[in-house]
């Protein structure tokens, strides 16, 4: 069943073709090229390798749970600031992207196709003026091509639909996330997948090498060397239950191996031990993540995580890895959701990592209890971080000033009285002291 999509568009329809484009061709054919390892590595069977899997899924399940809303930078004392800003009309795009999809399996295909195929497009679905009413992603993201490039005005993709209709589309109705890994053109994100089909086939090569010895029950080949049979019939009739035996084995039934009078069997060994199968998706893994940028603990390798470390490589996973992928996403949508009046007055598309930079509870209290007493945060301040509603009576608006850390140059405080008249008089040791300070 196809979902129809309402898209509005500006320019005329092209006419309709039954063929996909030549670019498209060779970039079909070029992804069904085998790698040394004999696998054919696409970004469609990618996700056939577990590695491959666990790195989509970290960053899936990382980037697509943070809150998204519309932001404004303001200018404040202590320097820019952004607040958040409900009255946004985009605030409801981002929260309901279209009629289909919730806000969180819009960012999961979004992250999933820019971390295998290199790029996501979603078409704008808007008229000539107004705000922006739906996003409709495109489903096979190798369907879009660059027609043009104008370094002035914007690019102009052309998309193949499945339907074999072939329309060009301007970028003020595109909206386009990359991997990050730039391309020839300086537009399109290149594919993490085919940057390292090699690894990936080996994985993928190494898998399916495991299956079939656990398909076959592991069952070492036999050499047999030696034995007669006095005619054809006896030899048919041995290979028979030979056979059986065999098959009994292979099965976990247990079997009985006769063998004529002067044979002997040799057993030929193939374990995945002496073969270093193990070892070698152990660095398979490795190497794919490096890939990526995902730490092993990620993919459920814990060999170097300890409990003292545990946290700190999850903090870097979010400070290394997620950040630079949402400063990514957050960028291609400002340039691609926002008018340029939103761009003066300063609004901005932003994530909400506060949750996912913050520590343990016992760590995070310390902290606030730490800045509760420096003056750096009221009590309301401190339980909105912790999800708990304001306090009703007037202290928790209040911020705390120890005594021991008041500014001597603020008026009406003793110290700074007693210091001016210790430095005026100079009869008294502790002002000449400070004095000289």
């Amino acid at each position: 069943m196809k979902i129809r999509w309402p898209i509005v568009f500006s320019e005329p329809e092209v006419a309709r073709k039954e063929t996909v484009s030549f670019d498209q061709l060779l970039v079909r054919m070029a992804s069904l090229n085998q790698v040394y390892s004999g696998v054919s590595v696409t970004p469609e069977n990618a996700m056939r390798c577990t590695t491959v899997q666990g790195i989509v899924r970290a960053l899936t399940n990382a980037i697509g749970s943070y809150p998204v809303s519309i932001g404004k930078v303001e200018a404040t004392e202590v320097g820019p600031t952004v607040r958040a800003a409900p009255e946004h009309s985009l605030n409801r795009l981002l929260n309901r992207p279209n009629g289909v999809q919730t806000s969180t399996e819009f960012y999961r295909m979004a992250i999933t196709h820019a971390a295998l195929y290199g790029n996501f497009y979603a078409i704008k679905g808007q008229g000539q003026t107004g705000p922006i009413s739906f996003l409709r992603p495109i489903e096979d993201p190798e369907s879009v091509s660059v027609a043009s490039v104008n370094w002035a005005t914007g690019v102009t993709y052309r998309v193949n639909f499945s339907d074999g209709v072939q329309r060009d589309v301007p970028q003020r109705q595109m909206l386009h996330i990359t991997s990050g890994i730039p391309g020839e053109d300086g537009v399109t994100g290149k594919s993490p997948v085919r940057l390292a089909k090699q690894a990936i086939g080996i994985c993928l090569a190494a898998e399916q090498l495991i299956a079939q010895l656990y398909g076959n029950n592991d069952v070492p080949t036999l050499a047999l060397m030696g034995g007669t049979f006095r005619d054809e019939e006896e030899y048919k009739l041995w290979t028979d239950k030979f056979k059986e035996a065999r098959g009994a084995i292979s099965e976990g039934r247990g079997g009985t191996l006769i063998l004529p009078e002067g044979m002997s069997a040799k057993e030929m060994s193939f374990k995945p031990v002496d073969a270093q199968l193990l070892e070698m998706r152990k660095f398979q893994r490795l190497e794919i993540a490096q890939v990526y940028g995902v730490p092993p603990h990620k993919l459920a390798d814990l060999e170097r995580a300890t409990f003292s470390n545990i946290e700190e490589q999850s903090l870097e996973f979010v400070r290394d890895v997620a950040k630079p992928w949402v400063r990514l996403i957050q960028q291609a949508m400002n340039r691609d959701l926002l008018t340029e009046s939103d761009v003066r007055q300063g609004y901005t598309v932003r994530f909400d990592m506060e949750e996912a930079t913050e520590g343990k509870l016992q760590d995070r209290l310390m902290a606030f209890s730490k800045a509760f007493e420096v003056g750096a945060m009221n009590p309301n301040e401190i339980r909105q971080r912790l999800g708990m509603n304001p306090r009703t009576d007037a202290d928790g608006e209040a911020f705390a000033s120890p005594l021991n850390m008041r500014s001597t140059n603020v008026p009406g405080n003793p110290e700074s009285a007693e210091t001016d008249g210790d430095n005026a008089s100079g009869n008294s040791a502790a002002g000449a002291v400070r004095s000289i300070r």
